[in-house]
């Protein structure tokens, strides 16, 4: 039998009884012993102020006030066992898990990640730039987020550092040198996800004597068509290229991924800890793409 707050399973116990007749009947029904049906009985009389059950050698028979309160009782045992069932269901279906991603996430990762967290319950995804998939984390609106790094994320946990690789695409071959590549415009919507790593991704470039303009590029299309006229480049991980032609960057440029989740609780849905299941997963996805890159 599943285990109920006192006052309610005492009340069961008194309906058992008084449509058993016995307490021995109500026990066999319960599928106890005798003691706690008959000891909870009367507790239940005790805190009501009311004897509810004549007990005699033949069994037990209902007061006035027992009478009066049975139809009552059957309702709320009725009722108790009805939420419990629906409880139990709801649980069965799994929890829901709010997944922010910042739009730079590669949709390799974003696949990985997502399928990992089904095992914690239900996924529902939710794209943002990363200020707003802070706030919504810290506001309990999502129950963890993938952003990229570096960003402001005040009090919230924050899971571990995952770099991923860059490749540069748009040149035919890796120059000789890096100002072979002065007067190349930049696809870049970083500025749009983080503005905090698009002054990072400024910095790297500096570091190579590098500083070019940017240019927003809306999709794959659009992006593949502007390499292809010539003068642009673009940063993508190895699972974004397709096809185009690229060679690897240094770490500097590396994309900087990060989970975080409330503080509270460290991301915990159920009895499982978010930031740690984004991590893991994170760390195969990163793999996976090591192997095939």
């Amino acid at each position: 039998m599943t285990t109920r707050p006192d006052s309610l399973r005492h009340w069961e116990y008194f309906v058992a009884v008084a449509e058993e007749g016995s307490v021995t009947g109500a026990a066999e029904r319960l599928g106890l012993t005798q003691s706690p049906v008959s000891q909870g009985l009367k507790r239940l009389e005790s805190n009501l102020g009311l004897d509810l059950i004549r007990r005699s050698a033949t069994g037990a028979t209902l007061t006035e006030a027992g009478r009066s309160l049975l139809p009552q009782a059957r309702i709320l045992v009725r009722d108790a066992t009805e939420l419990q069932s629906m409880a139990h269901a709801i649980a069965d279906a799994g929890a829901e898990v709010r997944v922010g991603l910042a739009p730079s996430v590669p949709p390799g990762i974003a696949f990985d990640l997502t399928s990992a967290l089904r095992d914690v319950g239900r996924v529902s995804v939710h794209t943002a730039e990363v200020s707003q998939l802070v706030t919504r984390v810290g506001e309990g609106r999502l129950d963890c987020a993938v952003i990229e790094d570096p960003a402001p994320t005040g009090e919230l946990s924050r899971g571990q550092l995952h770099e991923v690789p860059r490749l540069l695409a748009g040149p035919a071959e890796k120059p000789a040198t890096w100002a072979a590549l002065r007067g190349h415009t930049l696809l870049d919507n970083t500025a749009a996800v983080s503005p905090a790593a698009a002054g990072r991704l400024a910095d790297a470039f500096f570091t190579i004597g590098l500083h070019p303009e940017t240019e927003l590029w809306p999709d794959r299309t659009v992006l593949a068509a502007r390499l292809g006229a010539g003068g642009a480049m673009v940063l993508l991980t190895p699972d974004q290229l397709g096809g185009l032609p690229a060679f690897p960057m240094p770490a500097a440029f590396h994309l900087r991924l990060r989970c975080v989740v409330p503080p509270q609780r460290g991301g915990a849905v159920g009895k499982r800890d978010l930031r740690d299941v984004v991590d893991r997963a994170l760390r195969r996805s990163l793999g996976r793409l090591g192997e095939t890159g």
